[in-house]
């Protein structure tokens, strides 16, 4: 579809949006949306100020600073037309696509992709904008669906799901994921605290400032205090017990080998 001759766009903004997690996967990489828009505003004689937004999800507006200067200059009228690969480019939630539709509706702003023009206030465009939105929102939510289905099988056969293992344990590849297995260094130190808290009844401001005199340090932090001590041994994951995804809506328990015997970790 032509751009629309009555409409006429002088200055389009090109924002390019990728989530690293399926950039490869759907070979819409930023610098690919970028050389095809481009040469779509070169096409038209258009000027063009380009937003790149790496990295980042179209679930929400927060996070987003290439797009929230996107929206400031349309508000202040600089910006005639909206160039994106695909409308799921600016959303991929749909209450996130109903505020970006509004900003750009109330600015007299349309939205432009290669297949041709959507103006906004017209009310059969907007329309199939918002079903576009729909269709980008459920494919989200599908994908999102996917993966926690994944994480919650490998979850229940002990892979580790990313980020630092709690101390005591370190994450080895094996196969295409990643176990927890005990951490030999970081074990030793564990039955040093437990020994000088448990056999010899010391304070953990005591036995934190013992195990830094002997060498015995945390993972992260430069010594061991009273807090980071008392946090680490009061873990549930010294006893084989580890939670990934604490604070989320849905964290996963993995049974692993303990760091502790069952005894030891009850006398702590």
């Amino acid at each position: 579809m032509p751009p629309d001759d009555s409409r006429p766009i002088r200055s389009v903004a090109i924002y390019t949006r990728v989530s690293t997690r399926h950039q490869a996967k759907e070979g819409h990489s930023l610098e690919t949306q970028e050389a095809d828009l481009v040469a779509l505003a070169n096409r038209n004689g258009w000027d063009y100020e380009v937003y790149p937004e790496p990295g980042r999800s179209g679930e929400t507006l927060d996070g987003r600073p290439a797009l929230t200067r996107l929206l400031e200059d349309v508000a202040q009228g600089r910006v005639d037309a909206v160039l994106v690969i695909d409308e799921s480019r600016l959303a991929r939630d749909n209450l996130v696509a109903a505020l970006i539709r509004k900003v750009l509706r109330d600015a007299d702003v349309m939205i432009q992709t290669p297949h041709g023009p959507r103006d906004l206030t017209e009310p059969e465009p907007e329309l199939l904008s918002m079903i576009t939105a729909a269709v980008a929102h459920f494919e989200q939510r599908q994908r999102t669906a996917k993966m926690k289905r994944g994480q919650r099988a490998a979850a229940e056969r002990g892979m580790w799901l990313g980020g630092p293992p709690p101390f005591g344990y370190r994450a080895d590849r094996e196969g295409r994921g990643t176990v927890l297995r005990v951490d030999p260094e970081e074990r030793v130190v564990v039955e040093r605290a437990v020994h000088l808290v448990v056999d010899l009844g010391l304070s953990t401001w005591e036995a934190a400032r013992r195990l830094n005199l002997e060498g015995l340090g945390p993972r992260r932090a430069d010594r061991w205090r009273h807090q980071n001590l008392r946090r680490t041994l009061s873990s549930d994951a010294l006893r084989g017990h580890v939670v990934w995804g604490r604070g989320k809506k849905e964290p996963y328990v993995l049974a692993v080998k303990p760091v502790l015997p069952a005894r030891r970790f009850q006398a702590l």
